[in-house]
Formats: C-alpha cells, sequence, structure tokens
C-alpha cells in the first residue's frame, strides 16, 4: 500500500509539473547560492591549514544564515533545520558530504549544492546536513533517520543505489638478488598515464606494470640473457598506475638485442594507449649497472606471476552465470595491478571489486593457485564494504520525480567505486539511502531537486 500511494504520488507530479514547479524568483536564489557558495568555500579551504580550519568555514556560514549548526567529534560538522509547521509529521532526512584536507574542490562543489538547498527549501521536515572527514566517524545512532542523502563528487552526475565491495590481494616474496653480470643497463620507463581510480569501467586502461612484464617476458621468449633490478610503479592498490620503471642488465654482445626488444615493446604499447593517454611516453636511457640484480629464479617468478595473473575483468562462477537476477552481460568483478614495490620483498598489489561478494571465495582461490606456482605469498584483506543494489524505494522514487522536474533525469544503477553509502550500510541496513554523484556544473539542478524533493515530503507516508 505504501509502494501504491508513492507511485500515484509520482504519477500525478510529473503530470502536474511538465517543469519545475518553483516560483522564478526561487530559482535564480538557488542557482546564485550554489555558485556562491562554491566559490566561498573554494577560496576559503584552499588555505585552510587544517580540518579544524575547514569546520570553521562551515559554522560560520550557518551562523551567517541562521541555521543551527555544531562541531562534532573528529572534525565533524551537524547543520540542522526544524520541521515547519505543516511538515510535523514527515519523513526525517539526512544529507551527508565529505570533507577533509584533499579533494578540496571536488567537495566544495558537493557541499555547495547540499548547503544551497538547505537554504532554499522553505517547506520541509526535520533536515540535518553531516559535513564527514570519514563516514566511519557517524555512529549508527547519528545516522537513524527515514531518508539519507550522499552527495559525492563524479564528473558526470549519477543516482547510485548500490556500490561494490572491495578487497586487496597482496602477494610479496623475498627479492633475491645476485652479482650483476652484465655491463650494459638501462632503465625503461613507462610514464604520463592518465590514471585515477580502477574502478573505471568505461575504457580499457594501460597499466606500465604489465607494459614492463610483457618486455622482460619476450626478452626471455627470445633467450635473452639478461638480469633485472629495481621494478616498481604505482601508487595504490585500488588506482590505476600512472607510471612504473625497471631497470634491465644485459652483456655488452648483447645491447642491440635488448634495444630491439625495447623498441618492439614501445611500438606495441603506444600503439594500444597512446590515443588515451596522450601523455604517454616509454623511455629507455642508458644507466650505471647496479652492483647487485634480482636472481634467475627471482626474475622468473616475476615474469610468471604478471603473465599469469588475472586482470581486468574477472570471470563469474559457474553457477552464478544463470542467476536469474543478473544481466549475463553485466560486468560483476574487476580486478587492478596498482603497485609493485622491490625494498627487500617483491611485493605486488591487487584491487578487486564485485557487486557479487561471493566471486572474492573464487577469486582467491585463483590467485592462489597463481601465486603458489610463482612462488609468492598472498594475503587477503577486506577493503571497503559492500551496499546492495535497490532498483527502487520510496526515496528513490520520490528523488526520481523530483530529477524530472528540472534537467536531470536519473535511473537507479550501482558503482564499483566506494561510497559512504556502504560505510553507512554497514551500520544501519534498514535505511532508505541513495548517493548522488555531483559536480558543480549540474550544481543548479541537483540543488533544485534536492529541494522539490524535500518539500515532497508533505507528511504522506
Amino acid at each position: 500500500m505504501k509502494r501504491m500511494t508513492i507511485l500515484i504520488i509520482a504519477l500525478v507530479m510529473i503530470l502536474c509539473t511538465a517543469c519545475n514547479p518553483l516560483e522564478e524568483d526561487a530559482q535564480l536564489k538557488i542557482e546564485d547560492d550554489v555558485y556562491d557558495i562554491y566559490e566561498m568555500l573554494r577560496s576559503e579551504w584552499k588555505h585552510a591549514a587544517d580540518e579544524d580550519a575547514i569546520c570553521d568555514v562551515l559554522t560560520r556560514w550557518a551562523q551567517d544564515n541562521e541555521i543551527s549548526a555544531s562541531k562534532l567529534d573528529y572534525n565533524n560538522v551537524a547543520m540542522s533545520v526544524d520541521a515547519t509547521d505543516d511538515y510535523t509529521k514527515a519523513p526525517q532526512t539526512i544529507i551527508q558530504c565529505t570533507i577533509g584536507m584533499t579533494h578540496k574542490k571536488a567537495n566544495a562543489q558537493c557541499a555547495a549544492i547540499a548547503m544551497a538547498a538547505l537554504k532554499n527549501t522553505k517547506e520541509h521536515g526535520k533536515i540535518k546536513v553531516y559535513f564527514t572527514t570519514n563516514p566511519d566517524r557517524l555512529t549508527s545512532k547519528q545516522i537513524k533517520t527515514d531518508n539519507l542523502i550522499s552527495l559525492e563528487y563524479c564528473e558526470e552526475t549519477k543516482l547510485y543505489t548500490g556500490s561494490a565491495e572491495s578487497r586487496k590481494f597482496t602477494f610479496s616474496q623475498p627479492a633475491k638478488k645476485v652479482k650483476t653480470t652484465g655491463t650494459v643497463s638501462y632503465r625503461v620507463t613507462i610514464t604520463g598515464m592518465e590514471g585515477g581510480p580502477s574502478s573505471d569501467t568505461t575504457r580499457r586502461h594501460g597499466n606500465p606494470l604489465k607494459g614492463l612484464g610483457d618486455l622482460i617476458k619476450s626478452c626471455q621468449s627470445q633467450s635473452l640473457a639478461f638480469q633485472i633490478a629495481a621494478f616498481d610503479g604505482g601508487t595504490s592498490a585500488g588506482t590505476f598506475p600512472k607510471s612504473a620503471s625497471m631497470v634491465i642488465t644485459v652483456d655488452k654482445n648483447d645491447e642491440k638485442k635488448l634495444l630491439d626488444r625495447i623498441s618492439a615493446a614501445e611500438e606495441n604499447f603506444l600503439e594500444d594507449y597512446h590515443d588515451k593517454d596522450n601523455q604517454l611516453e616509454f623511455i629507455s636511457e642508458k644507466c650505471k649497472t647496479p652492483a647487485r640484480s634480482y636472481s634467475d629464479e627471482t626474475t622468473s617468478n616475476i615474469i610468471s606471476f604478471l603473465y599469469t595473473i588475472d586482470e581486468g575483468v574477472f570471470a563469474a562462477r559457474e553457477d552464478e552465470e544463470n542467476d536469474e537476477d543478473t544481466d549475463d552481460d553485466e560486468i560483476r568483478t574487476i580486478a587492478n595491478i596498482g603497485r609493485i614495490t622491490s625494498n627487500g620483498n617483491i611485493t605486488i598489489e591487487i584491487m578487486a571489486r564485485s557487486i557479487q561478494p561471493s566471486s572474492f571465495s573464487v577469486m582467491y582461490d585463483s590467485y592462489k593457485n597463481t601465486a603458489d606456482l610463482s612462488e609468492f605469498a598472498v594475503a587477503e584483506e577486506s577493503n571497503y564494504p559492500f551496499w546492495p543494489f535497490k532498483e527502487s524505494s520510496d526515496l528513490t522514487e520520490r528523488y526520481a520525480v523530483a530529477t524530472r522536474q528540472v534537467d536531470l533525469d536519473m535511473e537507479p544503477e550501482w558503482t564499483f567505486d566506494e561510497t559512504d553509502c556502504a560505510a553507512f550500510y554497514n551500520k544501519r541496513q534498514d535505511m532508505d539511502m541513495i548517493c548522488i554523484g555531483a559536480n558543480i556544473q549540474d550544481g543548479y539542478d541537483i540543488s533544485t531537486s534536492l529541494v522539490l524533493f524535500l518539500q515532497s515530503l508533505n507528511g504522506e507516508q
């Protein structure tokens, strides 16, 4: 009955409001506030020395606009407004944004959208807006609410109602070294890749770590006597590496063969990825020959691992492929080699992300087999929790109606990105939640859609 009521409300609102129902003055006020608040936050936060200073900017704004605000533990800020007279029975709504010393510009965009909506919603139930340095720092009691809307920066405006679980796999083995026997050495570097979170599946991303692995595999297959040292690249398991570098050494008589292998690897890698990563460079420079290099055994293990390990789309388990609740063509699990370090141990880090957490056991078994063959030890750790996808709910349907009243029309979808909603779901699984992938380009429309949504909660349950 509750769902039917919401559907009827949604239909009526669509039929009755083919365009934005707010008065023109109200629309202009929201637009001005979104961009004015954003510019203020961007400027003030740029020079903020710490999280406390970031919080001060928010509390001052709230005071200037006669909105109740307080600092919470862990440098969180809460703003709140009580329900208006006709909305005392309306559901409560929490809006949440991330703040902190990193990604200040992106955070300012989401915060400005939320603040403009809070300031310009004239009729509403009780509203709280949390600005958090970490979603885990809000307690389950603090997020007890009817509706929770999280704003997270996204280049393309999205409506998320689910996100993947992510797990980190770490592979390591001692970096056994021996005396270097060759006399000619080259440092080979692949750099200028775009990088970014490995959750992006919009295109195929090149991996410089795999590129260097292919180079030494090519040298091995051509029976070229070589040694490698200092194989490093990437900054974290969960991001696409922007660069990778290694030193490779051969005898003087094999220098031309090595340069031929490097040239072929460069040609292949640039052909595959230069158009997509237009800053890409494949650099080989003669360098000082290291006194010690990896043993043949260690080198073979690195080659075997990089050649064998699954990266990119990970195949689903056979008994999941016929799951009636999933699309056979849908990508469910992805993995990416994000980092290699060689300080004492060879350590390789992979981030896997899945909308079917049961896939991780299959993945671990596969990785364990690969690790055993290459003499790597493997460890698995949970990195971020799962937020199960929910195609429809009262909150989703009401907010979708609001988006259609402005220049947005978003359908619920899930993401491989980590979301704050996943952390909240881990604390309270009974909440109705959505995550809006937001940006300042659509800032006015998003803020207006929030105002329209909040004003639609007029006690109808």
